[in-house]
């Protein structure tokens, strides 16, 4: 009998004798005049038209368009005829819309976050982690759930102040215990519909045993890590094209993410200055940020383990620079965001 070729000699043969696909002069002239790139996998059969920092992916033929994985338009796509992609001019009309907001009719409403959702790690019967510092004979103790609460309080009052039309939402406003689970349900049931556009920060402190170790970061999902976002139901198409779909939303949610992450770690940089170090933008498969189906990031504000950040951590005006650190990015993001949609 003879063996069949292996998964992997049969993508590469894929890759390298797959025959060339060309644009037809229309599409090639349409991504001139809009400063897009077009690439396309011959593994998967989809096309990617990118933007700035923007992705229109499609399965040619097809009427869908997933626009940065987190909207589905019904939208007429190029058809693959021997081996050259056939647009007509509606189709590049649909495509002007969506990419260039610029040239957007006054009816349509640009892309908008819909809801910001700040996540307070730890909570009632679980302190989360707590540095101890000595006080005399005695010696004084710091909680993370008490000062990533208060962090997160602080954020939403200034998030809520400059967005007044989205919503600003709390897994916890008190003292109270939730699980991890319990958290991504509350986010990801606001991100229900594949329209919404829901951003979720994760708020919490870090600890070390080598009381020197200092400083925040931010943490998002790894690249390579691989969920099942997209359920049957959520997109009418054929379900044997469902992975394929999945694929170009999950690879969309963690750009997003780790741009997130980047401009909220530029935020921290330009508020704490040299006061305590940055320990830069890392991955990680963090419960909370592989839960929840939508650009998320893991904040870590410092280290209640470290002498130095014990009291700074309690300190109000040092607790504001840093929310004002976080809401400088998340602003940066949005507005980029919301420009290009």
């Amino acid at each position: 009998m003879k063996k069949a070729m292996s998964p992997l000699l049969l993508l590469l043969f894929l890759l390298i004798f797959a025959p060339p696909l060309w644009a037809d002069a229309a599409f090639e002239s349409w991504l001139e005049a809009h400063q897009a790139s077009f690439s396309f996998d011959p593994v998967l059969g989809t096309g990617t038209i990118r933007k700035g920092s923007h992705t229109y992916a499609f399965l040619p033929g097809q009427h869908w368009l997933i626009v940065d994985g987190i909207r589905k338009k019904n939208a007429s796509t190029p058809l693959l005829d021997n081996n050259v992609l056939v647009t007509t001019p509606k189709m590049l009309d649909e495509l002007s819309l969506l990419v260039d907001p610029v040239k957007k009719s006054q009816g349509q409403a640009k892309g908008k976050i819909t809801t910001i959702f700040i996540d307070p790690g730890h909570g009632g019967k679980d302190p989360g982690s707590i540095g101890h510092m000595p006080n005399g004979k005695a010696s004084k103790q710091l909680r993370e759930k008490d000062v990533v609460l208060q962090t997160a309080l602080l954020l939403r009052d200034i998030l809520a102040k400059r967005y007044p039309d989205k919503r600003i939402v709390l897994s916890r406003s008190t003292d109270e215990y939730l699980s991890l689970e319990d958290r991504t349900k509350r986010a990801n049931a606001l991100a229900r519909s594949m329209d919404q556009s829901v951003l979720y920060v994760s708020v919490h402190a870090n600890a070390s045993l080598n009381p020197k170790a200092k400083g925040y970061e931010v943490w998002y999902l790894p690249r390579a890590y691989r969920r099942q976002i997209v359920k049957a139901g959520d997109v009418k198409v054929d379900q044997s094209i469902r992975p394929i779909i999945n694929d170009i939303v999950e690879e969309s949610l963690t750009r997003e993410s780790i741009m997130l992450g980047q401009n909220i770690l530029h935020g921290m940089d330009g508020q704490i200055g040299n006061r305590t170090p940055s320990r830069g933008l890392k991955e990680e498969e963090w419960y909370v940020v592989r839960n929840s189906f939508m650009p998320s990031v893991l904040v870590e504000v410092g280290f209640v383990t470290n002498p130095e950040e014990f009291e700074l951590l309690q300190d109000n005006a040092y607790l504001q620079s840093m929310v004002s650190g976080i809401y400088s990015g998340m602003v940066s993001f949005i507005q980029g965001f919301e420009t290009e949609h």
